[in-house]
């Protein structure tokens, strides 16, 4: 991927056309499985490595729906205190090999006179517990998983500058719109420029995230605002959560009184952009759809194609 990437970009400034161009550049890594090239690994040695978070029953989430994640993706339980650690030093190694393949795009761009005039744009769909709360892969709405890296660099992109206002993948769209100078299809999409973000707009806005994958027994919705996180599962009690109070996620204060005008301030929130109970019927509608026209569960589970996302090799 690296190199196809690499020798695309030399092309584009061989051409040296003033056409605008876009590159969407999709790495794998550091999705499983876990084999990290060696000399990344070893830049985490075992011994020094960190470990992993609330793995106390009492720090355990307790949700119903995230328990029965737990369940169905039980990777912790193969592990001893060793091999955990081998597993996380893993990550954090792809992590880092991942940085070097973004740094050989940065330099095709220096070398080739592209830097300055070219919006850089890296981001990730997801993260990983990597191990924390006793939980690994993507499977939930914690910021483990839920929260990915957003950041810009190229013209008029002011350096070293965070911006704490709530970013989402749909902000993409615009932004690229934005940066090309073309015409918007018209078409009502979410999102806002990620320009304008760095303006001042957006102060106030929420986000929203959903997962109807694997794992659960239910569609999980996100809405995210300010300092508040609202997950919504149909048919089961809700969470909510003080980010600034308790960043990590470990007490739900759903159920408490004191937080009602909150919870409901949230609801509202989310309901304003879709109807979680209709949007869980459609999406399990659709898996059933398409479950039937496989042949069914059984036959699925039997084929030799049911499978995760495919290894490199594979």
């Amino acid at each position: 991927m690296t190199r196809h990437a690499c020798t695309w970009l030399e092309d584009a400034a061989s051409a040296q056309s003033d056409k605008p161009w876009t590159l969407f550049v999709s790495w794998l890594r550091p999705h499983y499985p876990l084999i990290c090239p060696e000399a990344f690994y070893h830049l985490y040695p075992l011994e020094e490595m960190d470990e992993a978070r609330f793995r106390s029953e009492q720090a355990l989430p307790q949700h119903p729906v995230t328990q029965a994640i737990r369940r169905a993706f039980n990777y912790d339980e193969r592990f001893d205190d060793q091999t955990r650690q081998i597993a996380r030093a893993s990550y954090y190694g792809l992590c880092s090999f991942l940085d070097a393949q973004v740094g050989a795009l940065m330099n095709v761009l220096e070398q080739t006179g592209q830097a300055d005039n070219t919006l850089v744009i890296y981001t990730s769909d997801h993260g990983d517990h990597n191990g924390d709360r006793r939980m690994w892969t993507k499977m939930s709405l914690y910021d483990e998983s839920a929260r990915i890296p957003m950041l810009i660099q190229g013209p008029d992109i002011p350096k070293a500058k965070t911006i704490d206002t709530l970013a989402s993948l749909v902000d993409i769209y615009p932004t690229v719109l934005q940066a090309v100078d073309a015409e918007d299809d018209e078409i009502d999409r979410p999102g806002l420029s990620l320009h304008s973000l760095i303006d001042g707009a957006g102060t106030d806005r929420g986000v929203l995230s959903e997962y109807h994958d694997g794992g659960s027994p239910v569609g999980m919705f996100m809405w995210r605002k300010g300092q508040w996180k609202y997950n919504c599962y149909p048919g089961y009690a809700p969470e909510l959560f003080d980010l600034a109070a308790d960043p990590d996620e470990l007490c739900d204060l759903s159920q408490d009184p004191t937080y009602s005008q909150d919870l409901k301030r949230c609801q509202d929130d989310m309901g304003a952009l879709l109807d979680p109970i209709a949007a869980n019927d459609l999406a399990f509608a659709d898996q059933a759809e398409r479950i039937s026209q496989l042949g069914g569960v059984e036959a699925i589970l039997a084929s030799e194609e049911f499978d995760h996302t495919p290894t490199p090799s594979g």
